[in-house]
């Protein structure tokens, strides 16, 4: 199983594939080989933002009015596959 990069390994690895695909010095071949990884790639980062984006919708008023973070291993978890 291929290692498992960070939100920010992502986005260099698709700005890379852009940067490569628009200096036109690819075969059409590697081109698309180029796009169908980039694709997957953007398919990850969607994935972290979205696992971002439910931990900020539990941000929750506590008790005494101040922010606290709720429990987020069961969306963790989840963005994880396990």
């Amino acid at each position: 199983m291929p290692e498992k990069l960070s939100f920010e390994e992502t986005i260099q690895k698709i700005e890379a594939a852009a940067s490569a695909l628009e200096s036109g010095k690819l075969s059409l071949d590697e081109s698309l080989k180029v796009y169908e990884e980039s694709v997957g790639l953007i398919r990850s980062a969607e994935k972290y933002l979205e696992s971002a984006r439910q931990r900020v919708r539990i941000l929750e008023k506590g008790p005494d009015g101040s922010e606290e973070m709720k429990d987020t291993d069961d969306y963790s978890a989840e963005f994880r596959g396990a």
